[in-house]
């Protein structure tokens, strides 16, 4: 009755349109499109429809303007080529004299500008960062049932590599702590890291500081002086002892227990040092029944302290790294020393590597990347962040130096529009940001190298 049907695997016929009048209305459709684009206007060009029925077989012929030779059905899959060559052969003998002439190589070409797209069709990187994202803040809240565990235990210390979620964890915990009606100190050691945390602990039980903003703060609770330092040396040798002596006021009979705290969280515990642990242990109104959690992390072990953080349980191992992508993974394996540490975070893209001779090639190479991820891939500036093993009088990057469109600042909070915003390897340790870009590695000392490459890396 001229009417074409469809068969679907569980029986079902559905009526659809003529295959052989699409072909023949496509053909034409390409042949005005050619005849009027300014690409292909005036090339001959030969048109003949074709039609793949994939899923059925083809007996005879259709209709006279329809034959079985035009057809690629079910037996043609596994060598289609050969059948498409032989369509060409079948309209090439049946071929009028209007529609017999192909412009040779123009009109290939053309036909390449018209049908093939040149716009990318990639997502944005925005985008990809997005989704990247929620695997990762869904695998973050996955991990946070390890703190089910630990609930009953006063004391725990918890190792994990980069990407561990160690963070984190340690703010959920201080949270948890907090909503059951503990008053939490939170330590850590980066001020940048502080300042962080501070942001997502917003909650009068919970105060957040450095180890030495720790100190000042107590000594001047206990209204004791400072002791002046001339040196970083002589601030971390006389730092402990500050505490330890504000401290013993703070403990006196008569004085005011809400200046100490139930619960102590510790975070990058691999950068205190052995004599920091007794002052901080006095903080708690009680040691011995007091919650104390530290989380640290060997690898990133800068300062070059080992510290042997008070606990008599076992420690707890994270072995998942769930933040960063595998491919960021396999760049930070030669220089972890836990090789059994496996990602489970997205894959994400291959890091890029760019050389640069010497330091104006580095400055047009960064300048580049920041123009090409925030004015074409739509990064916003503030999710970008430039590290360096250099601190800001050494550096090449100095506040206000201009980088194209982009402003080289060294104040991370800044809401400068297109701020390039700049800051150490060693200051932005524990902090994370969409985008990295590690600059000046040239400047790396051999010694501390790997674990900068480490903590830079992740």
């Amino acid at each position: 009755n001229g009417r074409w049907y469809s068969t679907s695997q569980t029986g079902r016929t559905n009526e659809i349109k003529d295959p052989c009048e699409q072909a023949e209305r496509n053909r034409r459709a390409l042949h005005d499109w050619l005849a009027d684009d300014p690409r292909a206007k005036g090339i001959p060009f030969a048109l003949f429809p074709a039609i793949a029925l994939p899923d059925s077989r083809v007996a005879g012929h259709i209709r006279p303007d329809c034959p079985q030779d035009i057809f690629i059905d079910i037996s043609h899959l596994h060598d289609l080529e050969n059948r498409l060559l032989s369509i060409f052969s079948y309209w090439k003998s049946h071929a009028d004299a209007r529609n017999s002439r192909m412009g040779g190589k123009r009109a290939v070409e053309a036909l390449v500008q018209l049908l093939v797209p040149t716009r990318s069709l990639q997502p944005r990187i925005t985008d990809l960062f997005a989704q990247e994202n929620r695997k990762i803040e869904e695998l973050t809240q996955q991990q946070f049932k390890i703190l089910n565990i630990l609930r009953y235990q006063k004391r725990a210390a918890i190792i994990g590599g980069a990407g561990t979620g160690k963070t984190l964890l340690a703010i959920e915990k201080a949270a948890q702590l907090s909503e059951s009606g503990l008053r939490v100190l939170f330590v850590c050691y980066n001020t940048n890291l502080a300042k962080w945390i501070s942001g997502r602990l917003q909650h009068p039980q919970i105060d957040v500081f450095t180890f030495h903003a720790l100190v000042g703060h107590m000594v001047n609770r206990a209204r004791i002086p400072m002791p002046r330092t001339r040196t970083w040396d002589e601030f971390d040798a006389i730092d402990p002892d500050a505490l330890v002596d504000a401290l013993g006021v703070l403990h006196a009979p008569d004085a005011d227990p809400t200046l100490l705290y139930d619960a102590i969280i510790v975070d990058e515990g691999q950068d205190f040092q052995d004599t920091w642990w007794i002052g901080l242990l006095d903080t708690l109104k009680d040691a011995e029944t007091g919650v104390f959690y530290v989380f640290f992390d060997d690898n990133q072990r800068i300062f070059t302290q080992i510290s042997n953080v008070p606990m008599d349980n076992a420690p707890l191992y994270l072995d998942e790294n769930l933040r960063n992508t595998q491919h960021i993974h396999e760049r930070l394996k030669p220089y972890s020393r836990d090789a059994d540490v496996q990602c489970i975070g997205p894959q994400g893209r291959p890091v890029e590597i760019i050389p640069a001779v010497d330091k104006n090639a580095e400055r047009r190479e960064l300048q580049r990347v920041l123009h090409r991820l925030v004015n074409e891939e739509g990064v916003p500036s503030e999710h970008i962040v430039v590290l360096t093993p250099s601190g800001e009088k050494r550096s090449q990057w100095k506040n206000d130096d201009q980088l194209g469109n982009f402003i080289v600042t060294w104040q991370l909070d800044t809401e400068m529009p297109m701020a390039a915003r700049v800051c150490t390897i060693y200051s932005y340790k524990g902090l994370e940001s969409a985008v990295v870009i590690l600059t000046e590695l040239h400047a790396l000392r051999p010694e501390i190298a790997d674990q900068l490459l480490y903590v830079g890396l992740s």
